[in-house]
């Protein structure tokens, strides 16, 4: 009898080995000029995705995203670039709160225009707004409860978003898990913000990586919500509404738009548990 119960066994595991499903994750090797969800990626069933190094998703100008959505229980990877132009309310990768996942940036999402700014008066420097466009956000946790997961721009990461109101990375939804940026950040356009934390992160934020904005009463970090978890800041975080930050040389004449008042580096606005 006891023989006979092992092989039963035996050929049981073999047979559902043999039945079940393979398991894999969807690679983007590749460029893709359309958007990418969790939920269908695998033939219109849920799976994790992973941007392979040589993968891109490139949205065309006037098509705002989000390029890449985690919208079921799964993960992505982002090991490549994410890239989309000239496009107000761009959003590069979408994280819906609710969902049980994880976000790893390790390639660059590039949120940028072309603005046509030039001299226009022949004093050496360039003239008109930092940025045209707006609402562009590299990651954005959105939603009406918390995303449950870790968010991550590794140290290999990096975000560049230009627009007007907008930001690196935007946290809306809350965070279940820890927020971390050890990558680098720079984001260029008025009242705007590298990271802007806006809902309840339950574990840490951390940072490591070198933030630096630049525009008009634009902000580094901004916690307006309960951190938990320890709130630390290891990278250099640098903000300023100069257009230029060296000295420029003696012929060159800065005009208004040049030189207008940058945000704060840090901004607190709620408590922080683990200090």
């Amino acid at each position: 009898m006891r023989n006979r119960l092992l092989l039963t066994s035996a050929i049981s595991a073999s047979f559902l080995a043999a039945v079940a499903p393979a398991m894999a994750d969807t690679n983007v090797d590749g460029e893709r000029t359309d958007p990418i969800r969790t939920s269908t990626a695998n033939g219109g069933n849920p799976d994790n995705i992973i941007i392979g190094t040589n993968g891109r998703v490139v949205l065309s100008s006037g098509n705002p995203g989000p390029a890449v959505v985690l919208d079921s229980d799964n993960t992505v990877t982002n090991n490549g670039r994410i890239e989309i132009s000239n496009t107000d309310n761009a959003v590069g990768i979408l994280v819906e709160g609710g969902r049980t996942g994880g976000l790893t940036n390790t390639g660059g999402i590039n949120l940028t225009e072309t603005n046509g700014s030039v001299d226009t008066d022949g004093d050496g420097d360039i003239d008109g707004p930092l940025a045209t466009g707006t609402n562009r956000v590299g990651i954005l946790i959105d939603g009406n409860s918390p995303f449950n997961g870790n968010v991550t721009n590794t140290a290999a990461g990096g975000i560049t978003v230009v627009g007007n109101r907008s930001a690196g990375i935007r946290n809306l939804a809350g965070i279940n898990g820890n927020l971390v940026s050890n990558g680098r950040i720079t984001m260029t356009g008025d009242f705007s913000y590298g990271i802007e934390s806006r809902s309840r992160v339950t574990g840490d934020l951390l940072t490591a990586g070198n933030i630096v904005v630049t525009g008009e009463d634009s902000v580094g970090i901004h916690v307006g919500e309960m951190v938990d978890g320890l709130f630390l800041i290891r990278g250099n975080v640098a903000s300023t509404g100069y257009r230029v930050a060296a000295r420029p040389g003696d012929n060159v004449i800065l005009d208004d738009d040049d030189t207008t008042q940058g945000g704060s580096a840090i901004q607190i606005g709620s408590s922080i548990g683990g200090g």
